[in-house]
């Protein structure tokens, strides 16, 4: 399991995480652990504000009052206050219950802890889903081609499929995540493939979480239509319009001793027509025009993806305190303050 743990110094959010997973910090040990569902890991005592944690790629070392990090991360949510909620109260389960109890313990005997296990799982999808399109930057910004390989070399033409496939695929992914977190929510018990925004009308009758979905359905539209093309149809879309397969050919020939080939069309009446291509220029233009898309696409869908987390949290504190309230064993910090 790849692990993030990272060290905050605010009371009740030294808090991070892996999939069902966290690191919780106590505040009267100041013994910091990591636990999951099924098994436990011990860390060494550390005194709060000392940074104590895996490393993930990209986040650099933190010293408990910084991170230090080579890229912007531009979607990241697990500094939003529901996160930050939920994340704390599943750091709380997985550290006190995670070696004793299963899931099906919980849903038994305190099920107000197995109901934040579960919109754990669902919340931290997301916000994965979203730190997964970050690659897209780096990718974006690669222009050592060809890349060469011991199988043989990938050309900056194959390299722009890839991120089109990368980006088709996730961005697309988080409308589903966010329809499948909306159901957790409201505890449908729908079979994940039937969850979809008509199920979820017909269940859910929160106007504003409602309206939110409608949103998040019709944002990127035109993404997910190029991705049920493209991935059912095996249909391409053209990277540089009518000179795409003159863009293709020069692409290939990168690398090699015998340099760009001549291109050109014929033209009826003036014969044939050399065409120059001036490959750096065509492939930034190419790059800018996807970056534009990917952003604006991915900036909106993270907007309403927040707008959800607050039109969501009442009805999750809702449920959690009714199941709560019927719990065999409430502790000190999971009653009303």
């Amino acid at each position: 399991m790849a692990t993030l743990f990272v060290w905050s110094n605010v009371a009740g959010r030294a808090v991070r995480r892996t999939r069902l997973g966290a690191l919780e910090v106590d505040a009267c040990s100041m013994a910091g652990r990591h636990a999951s569902v099924d098994e436990m890991e011990y860390y060494p005592s550390a005194p709060l504000g000392v940074g104590l944690f895996a490393c993930e790629e990209g986040r650099g070392v933190m010293d408990g009052s910084e991170r230090s990090k080579d890229f912007d991360w531009r979607y990241d949510l697990e500094e939003e206050e529901f996160v930050y909620r939920i994340i704390s109260m599943a750091g709380a389960v997985h550290l006190w219950d995670g070696t004793n109890l299963t899931y099906a313990n919980l849903l038994r005997d305190n099920p107000h802890r197995a109901y934040v296990i579960a919109i754990e799982y669902r919340t931290l999808t997301i916000v994965d889903r979203f730190k997964s399109l970050d690659i897209l930057e780096r990718m974006l910004a690669y222009d050592g081609f060809p890349i060469k390989t011991v199988e043989g070399s990938i050309f900056r033409d194959q390299w722009i499929r890839i991120i089109l496939d990368v980006l088709l695929s996730r961005l697309t992914s988080i409308r589903d995540c966010c329809f499948l977190f909306a159901a957790e929510i409201y505890e449908l018990g729908i079979d994940a493939r039937n969850v979809n925004l008509g199920s979820l009308k017909k269940h859910i009758r929160d106007k504003g979480v409602v309206d939110v979905l409608i949103k998040i359905a019709d944002t990127a539209r035109n993404i997910r239509d190029e991705r049920d093309r493209h991935l059912h149809r095996g249909e391409e879309r053209a990277l540089s319009g009518e000179l795409d397969q003159f863009f293709h050919l020069v692409a290939r020939s990168e690398g090699r001793n015998t340099g760009h080939p001549k291109l050109g069309f014929l033209d009826p009446e003036k014969g044939a027509q050399p065409v120059e291509i001036n490959l750096s220029e065509m492939h930034s233009k190419i790059i800018s025009d996807i970056r534009t898309e990917y952003h604006q696409e991915g900036d909106g869908l993270i907007a309403l993806t927040r707008e959800l987390f607050v039109v969501a949290e009442p009805e999750f504190e809702r449920r959690w305190a009714k199941k709560r309230d019927s719990a065999k064993l409430v502790r000190s910090w999971e009653l009303p303050s």
